[in-house]
């Protein structure tokens, strides 16, 4: 098995700043993009309903995204401190435990959304 090496431990922090913020900056770009073209085309059905229903969507999905997005990033801490210590027989076990983790966090979490959907739109507005 190839060694994982670890990429940014060497080098200019300042190299590495700009590599991962970029990187997430054009994520997002793309994620937001996807966004303002499904309001726009949904917008063109003339339909003020469907164009709610979309945006309570969207914002139900921020909030799951919020949620997964703060799962993972703990779980990454969690995970690179255990390759840190060089602690490599257990990592694989890990790796799938935090995964599973967060898929079940993620899955309750919608869920919860889904059942309480109608609480959270009239909140919503």
């Amino acid at each position: 098995m190839a060694d994982a090496g670890a990429r940014f431990t060497q080098g200019s922090v300042a190299q590495h700043l700009v590599v991962t913020a970029s990187t997430s900056a054009l994520s997002l770009f793309a994620i937001f993009l996807v966004d303002i073209l499904t309001l726009v085309y949904v917008s063109m059905l003339h339909d003020p309903v469907l164009l709610a229903a979309v945006g309570i969507a969207k914002v139900l999905l921020f909030f799951n995204s919020a949620l997964t997005t703060g799962l993972i990033i703990a779980a990454t801490a969690v995970l690179s401190e255990r390759i840190g210590h060089r602690a490599a027989r257990s990592v694989p076990r890990l790796t799938a435990s935090l995964m599973l983790m967060v898929v079940m966090v993620s899955g309750l979490g919608a869920t919860l959304q889904l059942a309480l959907v109608v609480p959270i739109t009239h909140w919503l507005g």
